[in-house]
């Protein structure tokens, strides 16, 4: 698949903009709490890039020696196979970093990274960041623990994508993008079906059959182009099962919260006779 990366520099001036990146270090969790003048240090020493929606940022399998820090918008996590099939691997905010396994091990990037909204960014070179560390070597520390942070949120992907069902896996998806507005859970802004279908690893048609279902039982309504849960589905957690994609083969959706979601078996044809489950998963 090849994919042109965008890039739209706006070099930091000594003005207002400066005040402002200063102001939005303060709120990323890796720079919480550092001296306000360590924070200017940092903000001259990169530069602001502003992203229209739908932009690649980073590219999988290309080289960069920058860190990318989100300022405003929303970014995705994503690869691709050679037929352009996307697993999305995570959703990006403000404050979120971007490049920084390739910023530390300087190999490729390990995945694309592109705007879902119009976004803006703090780019900081490998040689500004080390400067940087060597100035508060407690950076390093800081970045370990996104790192760290970064690889147990991947833990959870492969333990959803392997051990839960594709139901689970989209109530699972539903919960984390959503937050709490007026006692009701909103995912804020457009989410599609396609990318809810990304994240989880299933087809479109599956997560339309599972919100039709939601919305019938009352889990989930759309409003004023939102995704709104009224009441918020909680995914169950199940020992390992000996097939796994039977979802995507036409088997029912095995395990479903039975409080939210009827049993879908009568809507599945029956196993093929004669052949064993574990081909047919295959």
């Amino acid at each position: 698949m090849s994919l042109t990366p965008y890039a739209q520099p706006e070099p930091v001036s000594n003005g207002g903009k400066a005040a402002a990146i200063n102001a939005w270090l303060r709120d990323v969790p890796m720079f919480a709490g550092l001296p306000a003048p360590f924070l200017g240090a940092i903000a001259a020493s990169g530069s602001c890039r502003t992203y229209p929606k739908d932009a690649l940022i980073v590219q999988e399998g290309s080289k960069d020696d920058a860190l990318y820090i989100v300022l405003k918008g929303r970014l995705k996590a994503c690869l691709h196979n050679a037929e352009g099939r996307e697993l999305t691997l995570s959703i990006l905010d403000p404050g979120d970093l971007v490049g920084e396994m390739a910023l530390v091990d300087n190999e490729p990037h390990a995945a694309s990274v592109t705007a879902v909204t119009d976004a803006e960014c703090f780019v900081l070179s490998r040689a500004g960041f080390r400067a940087r560390l060597k100035e508060n070597p407690d950076l390093a520390f800081r970045l370990m623990h996104d790192l760290c942070r970064r690889l147990r949120l991947t833990n959870q992907k492969l333990k959803n994508l392997a051990l839960m069902d594709v139901y689970d896996r989209v109530l699972h998806a539903l919960t984390e993008l959503a937050t709490p507005v007026n006692g009701e859970h909103v995912i804020a802004g457009r989410v599609t079906q396609q990318e809810i279908a990304n994240m989880v690893g299933a087809s479109r048609e599956m997560v339309n059959r599972i919100f039709r279902d939601l919305t019938r039982e009352g889990c989930l309504r759309i409003e004023d182009g939102r995704i709104v849960l009224g009441r918020m589905p909680t995914a169950r957690h199940r020992p390992p099962r000996q097939t796994v994609g039977g979802d995507e083969s036409g088997e029912p959706a095995m395990g479903s919260p039975a409080s939210i979601l009827k049993p879908m078996t009568a809507r599945h044809p029956k196993p093929a006779p004669g052949i064993p489950l574990a081909r047919r998963c295959a």
